[in-house]
């Protein structure tokens, strides 16, 4: 198989325009994305790449980890053939657990034989026809903490879940322009707020002040460092408070 990646550079966005710039470049025939790019926090235009492939009759394959459950998102569209997503970072239960959801009539022979069959979902899709069903044993603590991040999310209904995570985002969002913060631009997504090093602090005493306060932020990477960011991300049962803690642990000394 051969991809074509389309490079829009750090923080750039994917539109209807430079996507279909690139598809008449190179006459694909599916279109893969992520519904949410974490690296920056920035939500895909998910419905209009997947209307685009549907005009030019491509099939569309969605990254949906950081998204699924936190982004109201529409997946019904005919070309969206397959949306993956984890129990981990958006379901915020442990990870493990690998969640692929397919329209299998478009999908009927395996890719090939050296495939291990763990990765083969159209093995897969056809254990459902043998005896049994069952491909795979799963961990039953894996599928408990997933069971209970779902219903925790369900309790009061989908709807006030999508709600408090916008309070959280409205939140990190205060907090971090009163702490004087600069928030990086285009970071949409309701649980992933990127912001920039500030110059002149003691960033790794920050970072010791944080884990004496009971806190983590996600930074240490080679693409964040590159970028001199850092993200806060609220994947999971948070309040208001957490945040504001968060950020009087974050104060610049």
């Amino acid at each position: 198989m051969k991809c074509h990646l389309l490079d829009v550079g750090w923080g750039g966005a994917l539109t209807r325009d430079n996507v279909r710039a690139a598809i008449e470049k190179h006459a694909p025939d599916g279109l893969l994305f992520t519904a949410v790019e974490t690296s920056t926090g920035m939500v895909n235009p998910l419905e209009e790449l997947a209307a685009l492939a549907e005009e030019l009759h491509l099939v569309v394959g969605i990254d949906s980890v950081s998204a699924l459950g936190n982004v109201h998102h529409e997946y019904s569209r005919q070309s969206i053939s397959c949306v993956s997503s984890t129990s981990g970072k958006a379901l915020a239960a442990l990870a493990g657990v690998a969640i692929v959801f397919m329209r299998d009539k478009r999908h009927t022979g395996s890719m090939n034989e050296s495939q291990p069959v763990s990765l083969d979902a159209i093995d897969l899709l056809q254990g459902q026809q043998s005896p049994g069903k069952v491909r795979n044993t799963l961990s039953s603590t894996l599928l408990a903490t997933l069971h209970e991040s779902l219903e925790h999310m369900f309790s009061n209904g989908l709807e006030s879940h999508f709600t408090h995570n916008q309070l959280l985002k409205k939140a990190v969002l205060r907090h971090a322009q009163e702490a004087g913060f600069e928030i990086f631009s285009g970071g949409d997504s309701p649980c992933v707020t990127t912001l920039k090093i500030p110059s002149g602090c003691d960033w790794q005493g920050m970072m010791s002040q944080l884990e004496d306060a009971g806190f983590e932020i996600y930074h240490n990477t080679p693409y964040l460092a590159d970028e001199n960011v850092f993200q806060v991300a609220t994947f999971g049962d948070f309040t208001v408070d957490d945040v504001k803690a968060l950020f009087s642990a974050l104060a610049c000394g």
